[in-house]
């Protein structure tokens, strides 16, 4: 057997590592595994926004900064405007939930 069959029964540690953005915030790829860990952070960071609609948009923007693949898609079909919207995250959630 060569090497690389065996290498690849060798046991591994599972890890709990994530991914981030350059911005600090949790990479997603639309993974139902990881969805409850991304909604958590993604409101955790959503709670320390304050009332003024910049401050959403900015931090909107550093989470969809944050998705890949299908997630991205998602968020895309929502478009920039539901995105921006202070019900926007909320919107997000539930899209991604389906």
């Amino acid at each position: 057997m060569s090497r690389g069959a065996l290498d690849s029964l060798s046991w591994k540690r599972a890890t709990n590592a994530y991914e981030e953005s350059k911005q600090g915030c949790f990479v997603y790829g639309g993974e139902p595994s990881r969805f409850y860990e991304w909604e958590f952070r993604t409101s955790l960071a959503l709670s320390a926004v304050d009332e003024t609609h910049c401050s959403l948009r900015f931090t909107m923007s550093k989470i969809v900064g944050a998705l890949r693949g299908d997630a991205l898609q998602v968020a895309r079909d929502l478009g920039i405007e539901d995105l921006n919207d202070i019900g926007g995250p909320q919107r997000l959630f539930e899209e991604m939930r389906k």
